[in-house]
């Protein structure tokens, strides 16, 4: 709720910003109240209960606005976006991609259908959407998200006509949904020097061929199988060089506060055949429920000179 109240002090900003992304005038009030609605500390968020916490007699404006009103939404996420940069001081930010499901009931949401849904920990019937946050020391807001448009979901003419999916709306990769919010940040001068993100992103060659080719830094999660050039005749598996380690090697450091306290971890640093590319490994402390100590692999390109933070062996 801290961070609910600092937002809502920022509505009256947002609002403005937002005014264009709206053609008339009634859905841009009712947006106000559903915003506001979402910040509140309802136990259920709906159209009927927010409607009632806002004084209407029926969920009909929030429906409306939600299904039927028509607004531009790149044009809305731009304006959050220009509010989120105004007031996070973003010269240390790190863009963080990673996508997230939500359960829903039925088919007829779109994009809609079976899936593993991380926050259940099970496969449900639900919808995946790739989210781009900007992480600084002074907080983290979201700052762009694309809708996972299933492949069976993108080549189904009735279906998408039944859901009115646009046009434009084609299939995608989720490496690509997180490339093109990225471009966008590139685009309006606002990517920061630094992407972040998990397998599903460091897998993808487009994606890191675009980072590098725009000079933006990344540390991207790779699976352990993954080849890595250690020189120009040597190619081997992320894990074979764990192998290679010697003690001197790892440092220990802090991945920044969890919910227990500070997220030490073992990393090592091991350069790779091109001086702009590393393999980064980090090792848990303290052995799993199994008894084993969980490893972790990120592939690493710095456009610039870096220098390797050092802390106590």
């Amino acid at each position: 709720m801290v961070e609910a109240g600092a937002a809502g002090r920022c509505l009256d900003d947002l609002m403005a910003l937002m005014a264009g992304c709206f053609r008339r005038w009634e859905p841009r009030i009712s947006a106000r109240e559903y915003v506001r609605a979402l910040m509140s500390d309802l136990p259920r968020k709906n159209c009927w209960t927010i409607a009632e916490h806002v004084g209407h007699a029926t969920p009909g404006r929030m429906q409306h606005l939600l299904a039927d009103a028509k607004w531009d939404t790149m044009a809305a996420m731009t304006a959050v976006r220009a509010l989120v940069c105004e007031h996070l001081d973003d010269s240390d930010a790190v863009a963080i991609l990673d996508e997230s499901g939500q359960e829903k009931k039925g088919t007829a949401t779109v994009g809609v259908k079976r899936l593993y849904v991380g926050c259940a920990g099970r496969v449900s019937n639900a919808v995946n959407v790739v989210y781009c946050s900007l992480a600084t020391a002074a907080g983290h807001a979201l700052v762009g998200a694309r809708l996972y448009l299933p492949a069976d979901w993108a080549a189904d003419p009735d279906r998408r006509r039944r859901a009115r999916v646009p046009d434009e709306a084609v299939f995608a990769t989720k490496p690509e949904l997180g490339r093109h919010i990225l471009a966008g940040l590139h685009a309006e001068g606002r990517l920061p020097d630094w992407v972040t993100g998990d397998e599903v992103y460091g897998a993808d060659p487009g994606l890191r061929t675009w980072l590098e080719d725009t000079g933006t830094g990344y540390v991207l999660a790779i699976s352990k199988s993954t080849t890595v050039a250690l020189n120009p005749t040597a190619t081997v598996r992320a894990d074979a060089v764990l192998k290679t380690l010697i003690a001197s090697d790892w440092v220990i450091d802090s991945a920044g506060a969890g919910s227990k306290g500070e997220r030490r971890y073992a990393w090592a640093w091991a350069a790779t055949a091109d001086p702009r590319r590393h393999l980064l490994i980090r090792r848990s402390l303290t052995p799993n429920a199994k008894g084993v100590r969980e490893v972790a692999f990120y592939l690493c390109f710095a456009p610039r000179r870096t220098t390797r933070h050092t802390a106590e062996p």
